[in-house]
């Protein structure tokens, strides 16, 4: 059975625990079976029983600047080295500053969706 990853699953607490009462309809972390045919290669996809992709629903609160301002914070780990994340990006608008720079693996993505998504190694 995949499990999330450890460092997903300490993110998405801490996460909760701030915001308790966000909008989680979007979270995600296991791929479905079109997703793994669409995207052979996600970090939705069990390696060795672990999954590293981790979606969060970008409706934190009522306040859109609180999702600019956790995705921020992710980034600024990253590029202070922070090993644990691999790739973050983000669905809604948002400068491309808060998206780039965040590290030689961090890339940023257009989606379609209202989530931001990080994909973090083991």
């Amino acid at each position: 059975m995949a499990k999330l990853c450890k460092a997903g699953i300490q993110l998405r607490e801490m996460i909760d625990d701030e915001f308790s009462s966000r909008d989680r309809r979007s979270d995600g972390w296991i791929a479905d079976s079109r997703h793994i045919a669409n995207s052979p290669n996600s970090d939705h996809i069990p390696r060795g029983g672990i999954v590293r992709g981790l979606d969060i629903d970008a409706n934190l609160n009522d306040h859109p600047e609180a999702t600019y301002a956790l995705v921020e914070q992710i980034r600024k780990c990253a590029k202070r080295g922070d090993k644990r994340i691999n790739t973050l990006s983000m669905t809604q608008e948002l400068p491309a500053q808060c998206l780039t720079g965040a590290g030689e693996n961090t890339k940023a993505q257009t989606l379609t969706a209202h989530t931001f998504i990080l994909a973090l190694r083991p």
